[in-house]
């Protein structure tokens, strides 16, 4: 079945928005990393395995989102995640989900590199304000806690860069299942192994 106009866009959306998040990922983990470096510079020892408490649990949930179609076999990611605000505050997002599964609205979102990057941010600013004594509780939650009081500036972009870093790396395997499901419905798996076996 040769592959309408409507589909064949679709699939060069979907190859576009793999190739676009892909960059934004090795973008962040870039700045992470080098971030993470200059954090290690300013607090020298107090950085590192040492220091990591012995019931650290993780702050983001990868889940199975739910079929779009009955006859769908590649299933998309949901990235749940706890948002620690400095302050103490956290506040539970589905922020990857909600920004990057649009499958026929790319051209009405923003810029994904400039959403992708204050992601973290617009999480924690939109989290509601808690008690004194949620805040003082949820603070020991916050991985910037375990290595000093006042962590510098450094460290505290190391941790959203990496955030967002993690965000793309699931906006990325969105689109590539996307792509997969595109080409099933297609059956172009099917001519691509007969042609191999040919």
């Amino acid at each position: 079945m040769a592959p309408t106009e409507q589909e064949f866009f679709s699939a060069l959306q979907c190859i576009e928005d793999y190739l676009k998040t892909q960059d934004m990922l090795g973008g962040a983990l870039k700045d992470g990393l080098l971030n993470l470096a200059r954090g290690k510079y300013t607090l020298g020892s107090s950085l590192g395995q040492q220091r990591y408490p012995g019931d650290m649990r993780a702050s983001a949930l990868l889940q199975p989102c739910p079929a779009g179609a009955e006859d769908a076999i590649y299933e998309e990611f949901s990235l749940q995640t706890v948002t620690v605000q400095h302050a103490g505050q956290m506040h539970h997002t589905n922020s990857t989900a909600e920004q990057h599964q649009q499958h026929g609205q790319h051209e009405q979102q923003p810029e994904q590199e400039t959403a992708g990057r204050t992601a973290a941010g617009a999480a924690v600013a939109a989290a509601g304000s808690e008690s004194l004594s949620g805040r003082h509780a949820c603070s020991s939650n916050d991985p910037l806690a375990w290595f000093s009081a006042l962590p510098p500036q450094p460290v505290r972009q190391a941790q959203s860069d990496f955030a967002a870093a993690l965000q793309h790396a699931v906006a990325a395997a969105n689109a590539l299942q996307r792509l997969r499901q595109l080409a099933a419905d297609l059956g172009l798996q099917e001519e691509d192994a007969a042609s191999d076996a040919s």
